[in-house]
């Protein structure tokens, strides 16, 4: 009788972050498994939402990061 071995695969989520360098408003911004993670710049407070990858791609690539939060979240 022979053994068979499955081998484990410990995967890791990848995560998209955004460079928030140039925005006032957002001083971060990260997505992983369909979950955007923000923190405002001006009190610190952060906050997720739900939201698919081309979604977060279309906020990250935006050019004002607080506008498109504004436009779509706010």
């Amino acid at each position: 009788m022979s053994k068979h071995t499955q081998k484990r695969s410990h995967h890791r989520p990848k995560v998209i972050v955004a460079d928030s360098s140039g925005s006032s408003a957002i001083s971060d911004l990260r997505w992983r498994d369909g979950v955007a993670y923000f923190t405002f710049a001006r009190d610190g407070y952060s906050d997720s939402v739900e939201m698919s990858k081309s979604d977060f791609k279309e906020w990250a690539d935006s050019g004002s990061l607080g506008g498109w939060y504004n436009e779509n979240l706010g």
